[in-house]
């Protein structure tokens, strides 16, 4: 994309960020029931390059819950900065994060022509320049159809309309949107009643009913017209306490494993045994959690014990290895902060490196199945065949490297994943609850040791 564009982009949004007024919250409801909260805040109106511009951010986040039961948070972050004359799009930045999963799209428009960009954990999936039709206009969330409602006055509206968000294959689709005005109803906001302004809005996807402010600046209420559809409502700062205090509480619920019970897995290649790994967890009182395990190779010729810590929504906080391998001992001391990790590294040397990570990575280190039961919490994997690629920091090599992750399907109840590195191809088997419960490399399996009274 063009360098110029990308400034002008940047120069906007600095100019724009230190102006904003007060925060808007709203609720995010189904049947009842809070699942997540939007907080909006408009720029006050500001002159760039000698037209009069407004920036709109918009923070939502979404508690959601996959196939087996577990749930996690989906954080979507919008940006979009408009002409105020002729509320027309100049820019709009979209970066979201799914448990370890994040992506970013932004677009940037000039004219007929918007310049578009994918990226999926830092890796471009998109990067084209489409011309737009004619006579369409540019909505990026609810807040962006304000002005459409403020026209509509009897009669209905219908607009063509080009979503940013779903610009993704060689050309550009146009959505009808029409807009039925049902006049003043009163409706109840916050504990009062209020005149409001009522609307039915119509497009391909569906039916929604919006309620307006007197004045036609503010959105009250939006709710879905179906069964179990979404209301979102006007609300208080507080909400997202709530939201934060139910995801706390859904977090410690789902965790798969009792603390201080003994995982054991045996290692096998063909029928002959090579190993085993055996682990726990704790959690301490300021809510860290603790992985202690210890393994024995090759009929003892290799042990290890290590020390994990995490944090409570299991970002690796330290690390420490001692290894025997034939009497040649190895240390390994990570600690992580903000945008890397310190690591030392003893063999026959000792090596000091403070290594960048990047904002999304898995901690994986050599003979660690606790390190994938804790990936795998990190990581709710969706049912789908699309691969994912993510970063992987491995401290023996000292460095991050890619790796692609797969589903390949269920086999005998269990989630059947492959993982391809720079350097291996592995599969895990992951059940209903969340445990790992199979581990293969090449001709090496570790099945996950299951006691009769369990």
């Amino acid at each position: 994309m063009g360098s110029q564009l990308y400034k002008q982009f940047f120069m906007i949004v600095l100019f724009c960020s230190s102006l904003y007024a007060s925060d808007l919250y709203y609720n995010v409801q189904i049947q009842g029931r809070s699942i997540g909260y939007i907080k909006s805040n408009e720029s006050q109106e500001s002159v760039y390059q000698g037209e009069k511009v407004s920036q709109r951010e918009t923070f939502i986040v979404f508690r959601l819950e996959d196939a087996i039961g577990q749930k996690g948070s989906y954080v979507l972050q919008e940006k979009t900065i408009t002409r105020t004359h002729d509320n027309y799009v100049l820019s709009y930045l979209m970066s979201y994060q799914k448990g370890a999963i994040s992506g970013e799209q932004s677009f940037l428009f000039e004219g007929r022509r918007v310049q578009a960009k994918h990226t999926l954990n830092e890796e471009v999936l998109l990067e084209e320049t489409y011309a737009l039709p004619e006579n369409v206009s540019i909505t990026t969330d609810y807040f962006s159809l304000l002005p459409f409602f403020q026209k509509c006055k009897q009669h209905p509206l219908s607009i063509s309309i080009v979503d940013p968000k779903k610009i993704k294959g060689a050309k550009i689709s146009v959505q009808k949107m029409v807009i039925i005005p049902l006049g003043i109803r009163l409706l109840e906001v916050q504990g009062k009643k209020e005149s409001t302004h009522a609307y039915r809005l119509k497009n391909d996807e569906g039916q929604l009913t919006f309620w307006l402010s007197k004045n036609k600046q503010k959105i009250l209420r939006i709710q879905e017209n179906r069964v179990n559809g979404t209301t979102i409502e006007l609300s208080t700062s507080e909400v997202k306490e709530k939201i934060q205090e139910s995801a706390n509480s859904e977090k410690r619920f789902f965790f798969p494993y009792k603390l201080g019970q003994v995982y054991r897995y045996i290692f096998h290649s063909g029928k002959q045994k090579m190993g085993s790994i055996r682990f726990t967890f704790e959690l301490s009182e300021k809510k860290q959690y603790k992985v202690e395990a210890e393994g024995s190779f090759y009929n003892g010729n290799l042990t290890f014990k290590s020390t994990t810590k995490y944090s409570e929504t299991f970002a690796p906080l330290t690390y420490i290895l001692k290894e025997d391998k034939q009497g040649k001992k190895s240390k390994i001391r990570c600690e992580f902060i903000h945008g890397g990790v310190k690591e030392r590294y003893t063999t026959t040397q000792t090596m000091d490196r403070l290594i960048p990570l990047p904002p999304q990575f898995i901690f994986l280190d050599n003979n660690s199945l606790h390190h994938f039961a804790v990936f795998i919490l990190q990581f709710p994997l969706d049912d789908t065949k699309k691969n994912i690629i993510y970063n992987i920091f491995h401290p023996r090599r000292m460095r991050v490297t890619q790796s692609k992750f797969y589903f390949e399907g269920l086999e005998e109840r269990l989630r059947k994943y492959r993982i391809e590195t720079p350097f291996h191809t592995l599969k895990i088997w992951v059940s209903e609850k969340g445990h790992l419960i199979k581990y293969q490399q090449g001709n090496l399996v570790a099945q996950l040791q299951v006691k009769k009274d369990e």
